[in-house]
């Protein structure tokens, strides 16, 4: 029983974990009932005391069982009760806070993470973590340095980086937050969010053959993904370059990003509006767009609402849209 979980190779923390001690404990049971049939056999205690002694025992197992279940409800409900039984438990916290995080409880899931970086400051995910929750509310100054952190303790985190880049881009620091998400490109080459934000943070430089690159590369990686089959199509569509332009490519790319959306995102229907309309097509880009008003109207969007009607004018006479 102890050689599948004696720890000749290691397995994550096993030397921890319960679930460890399931196999040899059998052999322990069966030694204890063993050696209980025994002694009642030396002390001559009849059967209706041996069944009332097993139903007793039976019975504080179930008790035991039962309370205990009670703190498997939920991952919050578990991670509190480990929190409230152990002392100065980094892990308990740093998982509490993911579970209140998840529940929308930014401000308890906040004080969580900072317990956590209390006891073991050097968790790189409880910086990350902070980090996150910190350029959420805007404080990206402080963002910024537990993402530092969290990449001084773990170079090889692509998420982290991502993080990073993305304050950095949004603190109007292009350069730096690009290194940042080509570090993540580098260290998880087959994750498609490092080439689609560089997609967006060269679209935000203007820097629209860099931008459509970066795109191709994350459709490349991620085919179905409606967000990248937006924007790629939106370049091609609208870009004031000529030679970024190509309303025939941009059709069925915004055509799939339609359908995967099930014709109910209005950002996506009006991306569609303007592949037709670069594509000649303007009939269809009129009926579009009018279909991207209905629907932004429904969100109550009233600036969306403005803006598509702007460009619906221009399809009505005749004319694509240019960015």
């Amino acid at each position: 029983m102890l050689v599948p979980v004696i720890g000749l190779v290691q397995v994550g923390r096993q030397a921890a974990a319960d679930r460890y001690t399931y196999l040899p404990l059998i052999g322990v049971f069966i030694a204890l009932a063993l050696g209980a049939t025994e002694a009642a056999a030396r002390l001559r205690l009849n059967a209706a005391v041996r069944a009332s002694l097993a139903a007793a025992i039976l019975l504080a197992c179930l008790g035991a069982t039962w309370r205990q279940l009670a703190y498997w409800q939920d991952s919050r409900t578990l991670f509190a009760h480990a929190v409230a039984v152990t002392r100065e438990n980094a892990v308990a916290r740093l998982n509490l806070g993911v579970a209140l995080e998840q529940a929308g409880q930014t401000n308890e899931a906040l004080a969580q993470y900072r317990a956590s970086l209390r006891i073991n400051p050097e968790r790189a995910q409880a910086h990350n973590n902070v980090a996150n929750l910190l350029a959420a509310s805007g404080n990206k100054q402080e963002a910024v340095t537990h993402y530092r952190e969290a990449l001084r303790l773990n170079k090889k985190a692509p998420l982290a980086h991502l993080n990073l880049g993305t304050t950095l881009l949004e603190m109007g620091l292009f350069d730096e937050a690009m290194q940042h998400y080509a570090a993540a490109e580098r260290l998880a080459p087959d994750d498609p969010r490092p080439p689609y934000l560089m997609g967006k943070a060269s679209l935000q430089q203007k820097r629209s053959a860099e931008a459509v690159a970066h795109f191709r590369d994350a459709l490349r990686l991620a085919p179905g993904d409606f967000r990248t089959l937006t924007w790629l199509a939106r370049v091609l569509s609208s870009d004031p370059d000529a030679k970024a332009r190509n309303g025939v490519e941009a059709v069925p790319l915004a055509e799939r990003a339609n359908e995967l959306t099930g014709a109910s995102e209005a950002f996506v229907l009006d991306t569609l509006a303007m592949a037709y309309a670069e594509a000649g097509r303007f009939a269809d880009a009129v009926r579009t767009a009018q279909q991207a008003i209905g629907i932004a109207a429904k969100a109550g969007a009233n600036d969306d609402v403005a803006a598509v009607q702007q460009r619906l004018e221009l399809y009505k006479s005749g004319q694509p849209y240019r960015e």
